[in-house]
Order: C-alpha cells, then structure tokens, then sequence
C-alpha cells in the first residue's frame, strides 16, 4: 500500500510576520496543553523544518 501523500509543497513562502504570528499562537498551545514545547512544520520538497517551537 502506497502511503505517499502531496503536502503542497509548492506554495508561496511565509513572511517573516506570518512566522511571529505563529510563534505567539505556539506559545499559547504550549501553555494551555500544559507542555514544555509545541512545534509548527514547515514541509518543503526534499525536507520537514521546524517553522516555531
């Protein structure tokens, strides 16, 4: 069975300002779940990275 799945890759990229908006939705996940660190991905191509933690 085939479990490959296309993410969307080839979406525009994220402003910087997008990024500071999610850092501070992060933080609020991270405090109301009760957790040291809560992470948001940023998928590309060839490679997942960490957009906020």
């Amino acid at each position: 069975m085939d479990y490959t799945y296309n993410i969307g890759t080839d979406k525009p990229d994220v402003s910087p300002s997008i990024y500071e908006n999610w850092q501070g939705i992060v933080d609020s996940i991270a405090t109301i779940a009760d957790v040291s660190a809560s992470l948001v991905m940023h998928a590309h191509t060839d490679k997942i990275k960490v957009a906020s933690c």
